[in-house]
C-alpha cells in the first residue's frame, strides 16, 4: 500500500474500473502482478485491497526464456550462480527476491520446485556444459543439509534429525514439514539416483547389499541403513527393491566424485537484506543430464 501511495509503477491510464500500465522490456517468463486498489473515503478510513496474481506468462522476445535470469538473451553461468542476478541467489532469498525467468512452475515463488524443473529446461534449450555444471553445483549445494560443504550420505542423517520441523533447508519438497518425503526428494532429485543406492554413490551394487545385510532388523533405521521403502523397517521388501535396482548407475565414469569450483552461496538474512555465504568447495559426482 505504501509503495502505491508513493507512486511506484502508477498506471499510465486509469478510469473507474480499469487501468493500463505501459511496461517496457518485459522478459519472457512467469511474471507476478501485485494490484493495489485504494479508495479515499469521506470518513478518512481509506479502504484498500492488495492482491497478488502469479503465473502471468509472457513470451516477449526479450530474454532466452526460463534460465535466462537477467534477460540478456543468453543463458550463462552467471544466470545460475553468483551474487545478485542469479537463480541460486533468488532461491536462497526464500522469496525475498523474485525472478520471472526462474519461476518455472508459475506459482509466484522461487523454490525447489523450480530448481528441479530448471535442469530439464536447460537441457531442452541446449545450455552449454558450463551452465549445466553450474546448475549441478546449485543442486548439490541445496542437498547439503548439515552444511559441511559436502553433499553426501551424511546429509541423510541430518535430514532424519530434522524430522517434524519445518525449517527451510531440510524441507526439500517444500510442503512445510520435514519427513520421509524429503528423504525421497534428496535421493531422487538431488542425488539423481534410485532407492536401493544406500550409500548414495550413484550405483546400486554389492556395497549397498552389504549395508542392507548388516542392518537387518535395526531399530529406527534410516534410508542409508538399508530402508529402501522408507517405512522405518529393514526387511525383505527392502531387499526386493535393491534387487530390482541392481546395476543402476548415474555415473559417467569410474570417478565417484570431483572437486567442484568454489561458488559463493547466498544466504537470507531478512526480507529486505541478504549476505553471501562463504565460498565452499563441494565434492560432487559427475552427473548425466538425461531427463527423458
Amino acid at each position: 500500500l505504501q509503495m502505491a501511495l508513493n507512486g511506484q509503477n502508477p498506471a499510465a491510464k486509469y478510469a473507474a474500473d480499469s487501468f493500463v500500465y505501459g511496461f517496457n522490456n518485459v522478459i519472457t517468463g512467469n511474471h507476478v502482478a501485485t494490484v493495489v486498489t485504494f479508495e479515499p473515503t469521506y470518513d478518512g478510513t481509506n479502504g484498500y485491497t492488495v492482491r497478488r496474481f502469479p503465473g502471468l506468462f509472457t513470451e516477449t522476445g526479450v530474454g532466452a526464456g526460463f534460465g535466462d535470469i537477467n534477460g540478456n538473451g543468453v543463458i550463462q553461468t552467471s544466470d545460475i550462480v553468483g551474487f545478485g542476478t542469479s537463480f541460486e541467489y533468488a532461491l536462497y532469498s526464500q522469496n525475498a527476491i523474485f525472478r520471472a525467468a526462474g519461476d518455472l512452475d508459475g506459482n509466484g515463488k522461487i523454490d525447489n520446485h523450480d530448481l528441479f524443473a530448471l535442469g530439464p529446461a536447460l537441457v531442452s534449450q541446449g545450455a552449454s556444459a558450463a551452465v549445466l555444471t553450474a546448475y549441478d553445483g546449485v543442486l548439490q549445494r541445496r542437498g547439503d543439509i548439515n552444511q559441511d560443504s559436502l553433499t553426501d550420505v551424511n546429509d541423510v542423517a541430518a535430514l532424519y534429525a530434522a524430522f517434524g520441523g519445518s525449517d527451510w533447508r531440510p524441507d526439500l519438497n517444500v510442503d512445510g514439514i520435514v519427513d520421509v518425503n524429503d528423504v525421497q526428494t534428496l535421493i531422487t532429485n538431488i542425488f539423481g539416483t534410485v532407492n536401493g543406492d544406500f550409500n548414495l554413490d550413484g550405483t546400486v551394487d554389492g556395497q549397498d547389499f552389504l549395508i542392507w545385510q548388516r542392518n537387518m532388523g535395526l531399530a529406527n533405521p534410516r534410508y542409508d541403513h538399508g530402508d529402501a521403502d522408507l517405512n522405518g523397517v529393514i526387511d525383505s521388501n527392502d531387499l526386493l527393491i535393491w534387487q530390482a535396482a541392481y546395476g543402476t548407475s548415474n555415473l559417467t565414469a569410474s570417478l565417484a566424485s570431483l572437486t567442484a569450483s568454489s561458488v559463493a552461496v547466498p544466504e537470507p538474512t531478512s526480507a529486505v537484506a541478504m549476505v553471501l555465504g562463504l565460498s565452499c568447495v563441494f565434492l560432487r559426482r559427475v552427473r548425466v543430464f538425461d531427463f527423458s
